[in-house]
Parts: structure tokens; sequence; C-alpha cells
């Protein structure tokens, strides 16, 4: 197997290949308690915050709750805009994955909003989605 072949064949698709999830939104006026539940609810460990047009505001994920909520003893009765990451990087469903992959390492991330041409949430993509679509394409190859 040939790393070459790797590069060619799958990191440059579309990231919509690498099943990105729905997005959760929350609004911006939403308690971090209400969003903690909702994300506790579902099972996920981020969420995209919208403002009142739906057009996409910031993202919130655990690891945001953690330093804000705990480690800065921010009152949980907060609205979640006070402790989002406000106007997070994103990308469109035609964004490869290698793109995806570069945004995520330059900036840490480990989820990146996908959104329309107005900038309303589409999905989001995670690392583990990623991690995911790749070790099925090395299993494909072999």
């Amino acid at each position: 197997m040939s790393f070459g072949l790797l590069e060619n064949n799958f990191l440059y698709k579309s990231v919509g290949f690498a099943t990105p999830s729905s997005p959760l939104t929350v609004d911006e006026s939403s308690s971090i308690k209400d969003v903690v539940e909702i994300m506790k609810k579902g099972h996920i460990s981020s969420c995209l915050v919208v403002g009142r047009d739906g057009t996409l505001s910031g993202i919130v994920s655990e690891r945001d709750i953690v330093h804000s909520v705990i480690l800065e003893n921010v009152d949980l009765q907060e609205r979640i805009s006070k402790i989002m990451i406000k106007n997070p990087k994103t990308a469109d469903t035609s964004a490869t994955v290698s793109h995806i992959l570069s945004l995520m390492a330059q900036g840490g991330y480990r989820h990146i909003p996908l959104v329309d041409k107005d900038n309303i949430p589409v999905g989001i993509i995670s690392v583990k989605n990623i991690v995911t679509f790749i070790a099925k394409q090395l299993a494909l190859a072999v």
C-alpha cells in the first residue's frame, strides 16, 4: 500500500464522505445548564450556538464548559454566549478531508461546524468522524 495512494484517493474527497453529524444547535440566550443537559441527553461533546436569525454565532464543547464553568466558576444560569467560542472556523460540505484536518491541526479544534452560504449550520465534523473515515479507507486499501 502506498501513502501517495491514500492522499490521492481520499484526503481530497469532500468532507461529506466522512459522514458529518447533524448539528445540534442552541440559541445564544440558552443557559449553560440547559445546554449541558441537552449535550448530556444527546451524548454529544459539542453543540453549535445560533442567533435569532439561525446563523452560526459560536460553538461550545465539553472542554469549554470545564474551563469556563468549573475552573472559572461561571454560574450555570449564565447564557451560553458567555462561554462559547465566538465566530468559530467553519467550512462547507465541499471542503476536503485534508482541509478539515488542517483547520483542526492549526487551531487545536476537535469539531468544525459546516455551514451553508448564509452561515446556517448544516452539519458538524469531528475528529472522530475523520478517524473513522480514514480507518475505513485503510481497511478498503488492504
